[in-house]
C-alpha cells in the first residue's frame, strides 16, 4: 500500500514538471526538453519572450535552391539564468515555443554566457510568418 501511495504521488510529480506543449498553451520562450521523442518541455520557461532583447530578423538562401530560412536572433536579459540552463542543458535540447507550438529544438553543446539565442524556422516558413512572429516577440518583450 505505501509503495503505490509513494509510485501515485511520483507520478503526480512527474506529470506536474512536465508538459505536452501541445496540451496547454505555454508562454512564448525558450524551455528545456524533456522528451524528444514525444515533444515533452518543462512547465518553467528558461527565458520568456518578455525578457527577450535586441530581436532582429535575419534570412539565407539555400545554395541550388529557392528556400530561404529565416532566423531571429536576441539576447535574454536575464544571462545568468540563461547561462546556468544551458549549463544544465549540455547534451540536451532546449526548445523555442510560440503560440503553443515548437518553433525548433537546438541540442546545447555548451554554455551559452552571454545570453544570445537563436531561433531557426522550419524549411518553408514564409517570409510574412517570420515578420509576425518577430513583431509579436518585439510587442511583448517591450511590456
Amino acid at each position: 500500500m505505501k509503495l503505490k501511495v509513494l509510485a501515485i504521488a511520483a507520478g503526480l510529480l512527474a506529470a506536474s514538471c512536465t508538459t505536452h506543449f501541445g496540451n496547454r498553451k505555454l508562454a512564448d520562450g525558450w524551455y528545456r526538453v524533456t522528451d524528444t521523442q514525444n515533444n515533452i518541455v518543462e512547465n518553467r520557461p528558461i527565458a520568456k519572450a518578455d525578457d527577450f532583447q535586441d530581436l532582429k530578423l535575419d534570412s539565407m538562401r539555400i545554395d541550388g535552391s529557392y528556400q530561404t530560412i529565416y532566423t531571429i536572433t536576441g539576447k535574454c536579459g536575464d544571462t545568468q539564468k540563461f547561462a546556468d540552463a544551458t549549463e544544465n542543458a549540455i547534451g540536451n535540447h532546449i526548445a523555442f515555443l510560440f503560440d503553443g507550438k515548437m518553433v525548433c529544438a537546438p541540442k546545447i553543446n555548451a554554455r551559452i554566457d552571454n545570453g544570445n539565442f537563436m531561433i531557426t524556422f522550419p524549411s518553408g516558413t514564409s517570409h510574412l510568418d517570420a515578420v509576425l512572429v518577430l513583431e509579436a516577440l518585439k510587442k511583448q518583450s517591450q511590456k
